[in-house]
């Protein structure tokens, strides 16, 4: 679990608010930019998956940390310390595969 001090939360807030929508665009652009006509690569369709997969645990983890707020404890519950460590591994996995996908160009 997660020792979060409630003065920090709203820090946790904004940074989770800021990858909310780093996730969104890079999944609306991964989604328009493809079409049925020029399929995306394997690098592309992985970061893809990944990035949606970052904006729906980081959705769980923003609503998490609006609970922890009014809760008197530091300590996160195991829901929301999960799906803030999920959202970063895989939203980390998405840019790598993006950054893979250059270097085979």
């Amino acid at each position: 679990m997660i020792d979060i001090r409630q003065e920090d939360v709203k820090d946790y807030l904004d940074w989770t608010k800021l990858l909310i929508t780093i996730n969104s665009a890079a999944v609306g652009t991964l989604l328009v930019k493809f079409d049925a006509s020029s399929p995306p690569s394997l690098p592309i369709q992985i970061g893809a998956v990944c990035f949606l997969l970052s904006l729906v645990a980081l959705l769980v983890s923003y609503t998490g940390l609006v609970e922890h707020q009014r809760e008197s404890q530091e300590r996160t519950n195991w829901k929301t310390s999960g799906s803030l460590m999920f959202s970063w591994a895989t939203f980390l996995a998405g840019f790598g595969s993006l950054v893979f996908n250059l270097s085979l160009v």
